[in-house]
């Protein structure tokens, strides 16, 4: 689900002093903080009027928010936090939040938003748009890239702005919805480096699973489930990619970001992938929905 925007007081001006970020080409309306001064004046103003364009034709709002280190804090919080601040009045807006030195990013989405901007578009938008360009240091480039996706989607979709999902469509298994500040249980999966987690279904989901569908139902979502899981474990096998089975219900991935803390029952999602590499985000990835470009492009594979 996504996360909604919400109003927050905070001492925004005082932190643009603190930082030295450059003046917006509108500051009434376009939302660009370069704390880390990796833009020129020309980037800058490129992508502002990238921004006003939109703004102008549609009212959505984009933000861009470019720090060196979120100093610990998960970049969740920070994300939100700060959209919270920004004109917190209106839910038609998205911000990209990049930390440069974490090699984190994030697009936080306002509630008139999230039935255009999915989970799985943002990531996809980070993974294929960003990261590629953020990898050689072209900051302005991935970001560019990612307003126009945004714009594009919005100005396709004007006529759903401000709708939300219908109830009867099953959430899309997200990150954030595995996530969990801390494990208390001692019985955790410890994994680190490059690789893929297959999640399988707990005794608890299936016993769920048994009062919802009959066994003939039953049977026929094992079969599918198995048959996709196997086409991705040799998927990944012939890319190289390392690849293991979720064994408990808790797992502790840790990688030069942070320790990323998961709770595989915390959704009802079985049967979902999720990736973890050493200086990115996870990201979570349905079995039906693999392929060789996604993966290739995740672990930044020839």
């Amino acid at each position: 689900m996504k996360t909604r925007f919400i109003p927050f007081v905070f001492a925004w001006l005082m932190f643009e002093v603190a930082c030295g970020t450059k003046d917006a080409v509108d500051t009434s309306s376009v939302f660009i903080r370069d704390s880390v001064q990796v833009l020129t004046q020309r980037q800058y103003e490129d992508l502002a009027k990238q921004i006003k364009n939109l703004e102008d034709s549609i009212g959505s709002q984009i933000g861009i928010i470019l720090i060196k280190t979120l100093r610990n804090e998960p970049i969740e919080e920070y994300s939100l936090r700060t959209a919270n601040a920004w004109v917190p009045d209106s839910a038609n807006k998205a911000l990209i939040t990049v930390a440069i030195a974490d090699k984190q990013m994030r697009i936080e989405v306002g509630s008139g938003l999230e039935n255009i901007i999915t989970n799985d578009l943002a990531a996809e938008i980070i993974r294929d748009d960003m990261t590629p360009e953020f990898r050689k240091a072209r900051y302005y480039e991935g970001l560019s890239k990612a307003v126009e996706r945004i714009s594009a989607l919005i100005h396709n979709n004007r006529d759903v702005i401000g709708q939300q999902p219908t109830a009867d469509e099953p959430d899309t298994p997200s990150l954030d919805g595995f996530l969990v500040d801390a494990i208390t249980d001692t019985a955790v999966q410890e994994l680190s480096g490059s690789l893929v987690l297959i999640v399988q279904s707990s005794e608890k989901q299936i016993s769920e699973m048994e009062k919802e569908y009959s066994e003939e139902e039953l049977s026929t979502i094992f079969d599918d489930a198995s048959f996709y899981q196997s086409e991705a474990a040799h998927l990944l096998d012939s890319l190289g990619v390392k690849n293991v089975t979720s064994s408990k219900r808790f797992v502790r991935y840790r990688n030069v970001i942070r320790e990323w803390n998961f709770d595989l029952e915390k959704q009802n999602s079985p049967w979902v992938l999720i990736f973890l590499e050493a200086e990115q985000r996870p990201e979570v990835v349905l079995t039906t929905d693999i392929n060789a470009d996604k993966i290739r492009s995740y672990f930044n594979l020839k």
